[in-house]
């Protein structure tokens, strides 16, 4: 079943971004995905979503994914429940994946994440794919009890249809 919503009609799209209370109403019972290193988004966030929402915690190729921990303990302290992306073919280490997983759960009290691929030619550490990351069940011993994972539904140009059809079909 889908949802949609009609916004009402305003004179500009200034008045429609700062209506919040309908801009809240919209997003009630949905998720959001933010950038972690927005301050500005992350009080709004933590100020104008409702207790319980979803909010996803993009990872930025090329930054310290140890800077999302902060952020998402600041959603999780709003009520809100964050859920950080790991992009497996970004992380550096097993080690790395291990230290990031503690700090979600036990600094910020995640219980849910987004494993992603990570749109990058080589992995920059041993992990190629998000299937490669689910299987070291690091997460799932941390007690993380919800994993999402996405995908490209026209395909990805660096991956075969064959094998993104066994990832989906072994997760």
């Amino acid at each position: 079943m889908q949802h949609y919503f009609q916004l009402p009609r305003r004179n500009s799209m200034k008045e429609i971004a700062t209506d919040s209370p309908n801009i809240a109403r919209m997003l009630r019972g949905y998720s959001i995905e933010v950038n972690p290193s927005q301050s500005k988004v992350m009080d709004a966030a933590a100020t104008r979503l409702d207790p319980g929402t979803e909010v996803f915690l993009t990872w930025i190729p090329n930054t310290n994914p140890m800077n999302m921990v902060g952020p998402a303990a600041k959603l999780r302290g709003a009520g809100l429940l964050p859920v950080p992306h790991i992009g497996a073919r970004h992380l550096a280490s097993a080690a790395q994946l291990e230290q990031l997983a503690a700090r979600f759960v036990e600094e910020a009290g995640v219980d849910r994440v987004l494993i992603i691929g990570g749109d990058r030619a080589e992995p920059a550490g041993p992990y190629d794919s998000s299937l490669a990351v689910m299987r070291t069940e690091v997460f799932q011993k941390l007690g993380v009890t919800r994993m999402a994972v996405s995908g490209f539904p026209e395909g990805n140009p660096n991956v075969s249809d064959i094998v993104v059809d066994e990832a989906l079909a072994a997760k």
